[in-house]
Order: C-alpha cells, then structure tokens, then sequence
C-alpha cells in the first residue's frame, strides 16, 4: 500500500485531476503517471475486463505512483475487496440506491474498526507480505484508501447528506450522465434542474465538510465546477483523446487531397 495522492490533496485543500483509462492496457496508466497525473480512473462497471486485468492496470498505476480509482460493477462487493487487496487506492461505487448500500460499501472495504475487511496479509496492498505483520498495516490501508460512492438518480441527490455523513465516505461524485438520463435529459444536455441537482450535492458535501467530483466536458466547465466547490475533477478519456487526435490529422491532411470514409452511421 502507498500514500494517496488524492488522500493527501482532499486533505490539503487542493483540487484532483483524473483522467480515464478506457483502453485496459498497462501503458495507459503508467504513461498517465509519468506524465504526472493525480489519478487515472479504471472502469469495470461498463467493460468486459476482469479483476485479472485489474490487477495488472493497478501494478501499472503502482509503478509510477499514480492514484489508481476503480469502478466495480454495482453490488460487487467481493470486487470491491479484491481490488484493494490488488493495491487500488480508490474505489468508485455505481449507482447506489441507498445509505445501507453504502454502508455495505463501507464494510468490505475497511478493516476494523471502522468495517469487516477480511485480512489476507500476502496480497499487493501488503507488498506481498511484506507489511502484513506491521502493526500499523491495517489502520494505513483505512486512511489511505478513499471511497466515492456516486449520485446518479434524484433519489440519491435527495439522500446526498445522509450519505456525505457516513463517517467512513471521503466524498461524493455526481454521475452526470446517469443524473441526466434519470431527470429525462440527454447525456450533455444543459438543464436549470440539472444544475440545481449538482448544487444540492455540493451543498449536500459542503455541510459534512466532504469534497465532492464530478466528469467534466471542458476547460470551463471545469473551471464552473470548481467554482461551485468541486474537488475532484475527471476529464480526458484515453479514447477520446485518440478520436480527437486522428480527427486533427483527417482534417488536416485532407486539405491536400486525402479523402477518408467513416465507417460508423446511425
């Protein structure tokens, strides 16, 4: 187990920056932390990748001291052990429907006596052995390991402070593109009621002295959101960095006669 970068900045007061590690390669993530990123965020709720890959992607993240975030799939709690038995530093949680599935969260996920955590001793986040026998070993993995549950459903943004309040939750991340689709919006799709949503949740935070993150779509909406308070911010998936990339060289090298026919039609 190593110290948290995210841990160590939500501490201090300063804003996260993640970016997304869709492609489930080891380069990806290493490449991210040598370029000096806080965090890289790995999904498993919405890839088809096991926690063989995972195990991988979080050595990759170890090597070059990047905050590993992972999203299990929902209700996946032996996931959400596993992950950090493989050195996770952060676990996303999906979809919540509940303070109890929280709570759920909380037990698997920290060593007495803040929840259940089983005690293995020779898995990663204990160097393989290595620390098992320190007695400080348990009490370091509690403090350096932060969960996120995430709102996504106005039920939730309801609940926010109930959960902020949950001792043993060190923020909230608003799912934006699932809020929107449960308020009847399109993902991205600019809304009074979705921007009084996120200020609930951040005043929901703000009242249990708990940061909160949120994806955003650009400079300035990041710049809006930590304005708002925002604390951790996601942006810049690997994809979307190669389609924006690839888009660049096409409309430049078509200006000299090159021609390209996207293959992808609605």
């Amino acid at each position: 187990m190593r110290k948290s970068i995210v841990k160590r900045k939500f501490e201090a007061g300063q804003p996260v920056l993640c970016v997304a590690a869709g492609i489930h390669h080891p380069m990806i993530p290493e490449f991210a932390g040598l370029m000096g990123f806080d965090c890289v965020w790995l999904d498993f709720e919405h890839h088809g990748s096991g926690l063989e890959t995972a195990g991988t992607l979080i050595a990759s993240c170890r090597s070059a001291n990047i905050d590993s975030l992972v999203r299990p799939a929902k209700l996946a709690f032996e996931d959400v052990r596993r992950i950090l038995e493989l050195g996770g530093t952060g676990i996303l949680y999906p979809r919540p429907q509940g303070v109890d599935e929280v709570i759920e969260l909380v037990k698997c996920s920290r060593f007495q006596p803040q929840g259940e955590r089983g005690f293995s001793g020779g898995t990663a986040d204990a160097a393989f052995g290595l620390l098992a026998s320190d007695r400080n070993y348990m009490s370091f993995c509690n403090e350096q390991t932060f969960l996120l549950p995430e709102i996504e459903t106005q039920q939730m943004v309801d609940l926010a402070g109930d959960v902020a309040a949950v001792p043993e939750v060190d923020g909230l991340f608003i799912g934006r593109a699932d809020l929107s689709i449960s308020l009847n919006l399109r993902p991205g799709e600019q809304s009074a009621e979705l921007d009084r949503c996120i200020d609930r949740v951040a005043d929901a935070a703000a009242a249990h002295g708990k940061p909160w993150g949120i994806p955003a779509s650009s400079l300035d909406d990041a710049k809006a959101m930590l304005d708002k308070g925002a604390r951790f911010i996601a942006h810049g998936a690997d994809s979307i960095m190669i389609q924006n990339g690839w888009q660049r060289i096409q409309d430049d090298f078509s200006k000299i006669g090159f021609e390209f026919r996207p293959k992808v039609r609605i």
